[in-house]
C-alpha cells in the first residue's frame, strides 16, 4: 500500500509538473508513495488581470478570499479532482506552501471534506495571521477535524510564515536559509524530510 501525498503550491510561476518536482527533492520512492499535485496556478492565471509578479499576487490575494468568487470556486473544483486520485484506504498526507496552506485550510471545509490525513504540513504559511482568517469567514476557525496531525514550519526570517497559534497546531521554527520563503529549500531541510520521512 502506498501512502498518499498531495503537494499544493503557493502564488506565483509555479510550473505545471511542481509535484513530482518537490517529490524529487524529497527523494520519495514511487513504489511507496502516490504523488498528487493541487495546481492551481493556470485557474489563476486565466484571471483577466494587468501583468505584472507583484501585481498579480495581490489581485490573487484578494479574489481569493472573496466568498464565492469564481477564482476560489474553481480552485476547491479542482480539488475535488485531486480526491479522485487518491488512492483508496491508503493514508493521506497534505503538503501545502504559503497561500497553498490557506487553499488547503479551505479545502478542508470544502473538498477535502471527509478525507482523512494522517499529516497536514504547512510551510512559510501565512494563517498564523489574523486577518487571513478572518476573512475566511466560509470556514469555522478550528482544526480540521479529518486532520490527524497538523505540524507547521517557518523559516524565523521568512516574511510570510509564523507561528498558529489556537488550531492545536505544532509549531516548528528551528530553521535558517536564505531565500526565506522558498519552497524547496523548505523541502530540503532535514527537518521536514524527516517529518515525511516518519509516515
Amino acid at each position: 500500500m502506498r501512502t498518499n501525498v498531495v503537494f499544493i503550491h503557493g502564488i506565483g510561476q509555479t510550473p505545471p509538473d511542481f509535484a513530482e518536482s518537490w517529490a524529487d527533492t524529497l527523494r520519495l520512492h514511487r513504489s511507496k508513495w502516490a504523488v498528487h499535485g493541487y495546481y492551481w496556478e493556470s485557474i489563476a492565471d486565466a484571471t483577466n488581470r494587468p501583468p505584472g509578479e507583484i501585481t498579480d499576487h495581490v489581485l490573487d490575494f484578494a479574489a481569493y478570499m472573496v466568498k464565492e468568487s469564481p477564482l476560489r470556486n474553481s480552485v476547491m473544483a479542482l480539488g475535488r479532482e485531486v480526491v479522485k486520485k487518491l488512492e483508496q484506504d491508503s493514508p493521506t498526507i497534505v503538503v501545502a506552501h504559503s497561500w497553498g496552506t490557506v487553499v488547503a485550510y479551505d479545502a478542508f471545509w470544502n473538498a477535502f471534506r471527509r478525507v482523512k490525513v494522517k499529516l497536514l504540513l504547512t510551510i512559510g504559511s501565512p494563517l498564523w495571521m489574523p486577518d487571513v482568517l478572518r476573512f475566511m469567514q466560509w470556514a469555522a476557525i478550528r482544526r480540521p477535524q479529518e486532520v490527524a496531525r497538523w505540524v507547521n514550519v517557518y523559516n524565523y526570517i521568512d516574511p510570510v510564515g509564523g507561528f498558529i497559534r489556537g488550531l492545536g497546531v505544532e509549531n516548528k521554527t528551528r530553521l535558517w536559509f536564505r531565500q526565506p520563503h522558498d519552497a524547496v529549500k523548505y523541502l530540503r531541510t532535514k527537518l521536514i524530510r524527516g517529518l515525511i520521512g516518519s509516515m
